[in-house]
């Protein structure tokens, strides 16, 4: 095995949740895929200092350049103190917000992709458009699993990137590669993750785009942007980082081929796969872990011992560490050099000023002004197709609840920063769990000043409630993310203390379960009796 646990003493880095949308939009800056290149240009000489205007139009693909030597960085975790606040030369917000692309403007509209017909079915009625603030930009990061001698694969990993620069904040929505979900243009039904395969297959629109149209049908969110990196493209990119560290839920163990690079570990046939060497991810406790590219892979593809839920929040947790390591490194500012470098890995149709208006906004957000949300259990029900496929169809009215919600603000007033701040102290005698907790609450919007360890171990969690009124409290929520009772909350009104609670954590607390859902659902109406003969 090449990962190890990181201890304490490493300084650990203070924008932690940004990781993931910075590095899937750097990670798919660039385009290799020959099939849907369009001609060349130029680099530029000097990039743009001022926004670019981000607009869904397909940029044109830049030519190879020679690969610069990264040197990776002895200290995996930047330092504990959180970095003073500073401006960076970025540029500043677009002064031309992007359009929201309609129903087939990108090109794969029902009307006209209606002269192909896979199967007669009823046509359902697509969901509302999510109302967007103005101004953001959303953009699919996307992971196929496309082996060595394909050029397409199914869509394995499907995340919608919301930035919002106007508001300061950024949405990562992930939804589950079983989701049943109409395909427009087809007429037909089938798996989300199959759908840019049969905008290959049939020749509907250009890459990403059927996938985007299925997306906006069935969910309601527009998208302006894509990017493709396929496995064997993570695998490089971090190991081209030397390693990242990788904040591990749950515990987690699974076997893998381990085959030579560019050989199809895809395999069904029993006999030669009993001949296949083989790997494992062994992750018995919960922390942080530093991984190489294969190991990351193996982490963010395992699906044997957990859900694909399970799965989808590993993907997350991935490229959330490739962004860490990026800004560590301090490679965004590398980026027009390292551009030719990720052309062979990575398919999009944002341009390299794109990235780095992209990368230069990320870099300025706190934690919580990212806001991590899946499709999950809350919002689909497990469904058995008439031939034996195992799916996920959507609730709609609750799915309407979630999808606003993952894309509504988060509170920006004074009185609603004030009772969420938090900070932690890790009394359960495990490493790394402040980190863990950390990673909790800054998911749900509170602002964590510090972390530590505490002076002694605890036997349960713990609540320290210093606020001295109930208005705007958030307590409440604070005690479901951690399953707290209230025998668990001690209160010590004090109106001079710079944060509104204290959480201890204690033994007890479980980071493998998600937290409290964001949402309250309305009660399922009971059922109407049904008179027996």
């Amino acid at each position: 095995m090449s990962f190890a646990i990181k201890n304490l003493s490493v300084a650990r880095s203070t924008t932690r949740w940004f990781r993931g949308l910075i590095a899937g939009v750097l990670l798919a800056s660039t385009s290799g895929c020959a099939d849907w290149a369009v001609q060349p240009t130029p680099i530029p000489a000097v990039v743009a200092t001022t926004a670019p205007t981000l607009r869904p139009t397909v940029t044109p693909l830049l030519p190879d350049t020679p690969a610069p030597t990264l040197t990776p960085s002895r200290t995996l975790r930047p330092s504990l103190t959180p970095a003073p606040t500073s401006t960076p030369t970025a540029t500043p917000t677009p002064t031309i917000p992007p359009r929201r692309p309609s129903s087939g403007e990108l090109g794969v509209s029902v009307e006209i992709m209606s002269g192909l017909v896979i199967s007669n079915t009823r046509v359902p009625t697509p969901a509302s458009i999510v109302d967007l603030p103005e101004g953001a930009i959303n953009v699919l990061l996307l992971g196929s699993d496309s082996r060595p001698g394909e050029k397409i694969g199914r869509t394995d990993t499907i995340i919608v990137a919301s930035i919002n620069p106007s508001q300061q904040y950024v949405t990562l929505l992930s939804i589950p590669r079983d989701l049943w979900v109409f395909i427009p243009g087809l007429n037909r039904f089938d798996r989300i993750n199959t759908a840019d395969l049969y905008g290959a297959l049939y020749k509907i629109g250009k890459r990403g785009e059927l996938l985007a149209e299925t997306i906006r049908y069935n969910l309601g969110i527009p998208v302006n942007y894509y990017a493709f990196i396929n496995f064997a493209g993570v695998e490089k990119i971090i190991d081209k980082l030397g390693g990242v560290d990788v904040l591990a839920r749950c515990p987690l163990y699974d076997v893998f081929p381990d085959l030579p690079a560019g050989q199809n570990d895809i395999i069904t046939d029993p006999v030669q796969l009993a001949t296949v060497p083989t790997g494992t991810i062994n992750i018995k406790t919960p922390g942080l872990y530093t991984l190489d590219g294969k190991h990351a892979l193996w982490y963010a593809r395992s699906r044997y011992s957990t859900s694909d839920f399970d799965r989808s929040r590993r993907q997350q947790t991935v490229l959330k560490a490739v962004w860490s390591k990026i800004k560590a490194e301090g490679l965004i500012a590398q980026l027009p050099n390292l551009w030719g470098d990720l052309t062979s890995l990575v398919t999009t149709n944002l341009s390299l000023n794109d990235v780095i208006y992209l990368a230069s906004f990320g870099s300025q957000l706190d934690d919580n002004q990212i806001k991590l949300r899946a499709i999950d259990q809350l919002v689909i029900t497990p469904f058995v197709t008439a031939n034996g496929a195992d799916v996920l169809l959507i609730q709609p009215d609750r799915m309407a609840l979630v999808v606003d919600e993952a894309f509504t603000p988060p509170l920006s007033n004074v009185a609603s920063q004030s009772t969420a701040r938090v900070e932690v102290w890790n009394g359960s005698g495990v490493p790394d769990w402040d980190l863990l907790a950390v990673d909790r609450l800054t998911s749900q919007g509170f602002t964590v000043p510090g972390y530590t360890t505490a002076d002694h171990a605890y036997t349960q969690t713990l609540i320290i409630n210093y606020t001295s009124t109930n208005k705007g409290s958030r307590l409440n929520q604070l005690m479901r993310l951690f399953n707290v009772k209230q025998s668990q909350v001690i209160a010590q009104p004090d109106d001079n203390s710079p944060v509104a609670y204290r959480l201890i954590v204690g033994p007890d607390f479980d980071s493998c379960k998600p937290p409290a859902p964001p949402v309250a659902f309305p009660p399922t109406p009971a059922p109407t009796p049904t008179a027996q003969p």
